[in-house]
């Protein structure tokens, strides 16, 4: 019925060893990723075809270096704290990602032209601990918000 759904998902482990011996997650020790996508079709007797379409991602936290708050405050600068490489783990990431498209069939060829609203619930998903030079204090920077990305596309 021009209906479809994928489930997807992984757990897995990222370890490294230092010259020191000791081992360690890596940055991308985010644990588990999981994928959700839905859509469905709408043909028309003319050849065409809407396409509506969700798709959502769940996946742990990137891993970080904490700031050694002291040291960043006195050097007005971030400066990690050494004895916690990559002890630190991001809020998990979601994200809802959002589609309408209008594909038109012809004889040789065919064209779509498509709305994609990425982060459809503009979550404010964790990438980085920064220092503010405004406040002067240890604050987090947060990956893009609400996306919409209009795209035209031809195929022959």
């Amino acid at each position: 019925n021009n209906f479809f759904v994928l489930v997807s998902g992984a757990y897995y482990r990222s370890f490294y060893k230092g010259l020191d011996g000791v081992q360690r997650s890596t940055r991308y020790d985010g644990i588990y990723n999981s994928s959700y996508m839905g859509g469905k079709e709408f043909a028309f007797k003319n050849g065409s075809v809407l396409q509506l379409g969700v798709r959502g991602v769940l996946s742990g936290g990137l891993r970080y270096t904490p700031a050694d708050s002291i040291a960043s405050a006195a050097a007005r600068a971030y400066v990690p704290d050494l004895n916690k490489i990559y002890a630190v783990q991001t809020p998990f990431y979601a994200r809802l990602d959002l589609r309408i498209a209008y594909r038109k069939n012809m004889r040789r060829s065919n064209y779509t032209l498509a709305l994609d609203v990425q982060n459809a619930t503009a979550r404010k998903n964790v990438r980085e601990e920064t220092f503010d030079y405004v406040t002067q204090k240890i604050a987090f920077t947060y990956q893009s918000g609400l996306v919409p990305v209009l795209s035209f596309q031809i195929d022959f």
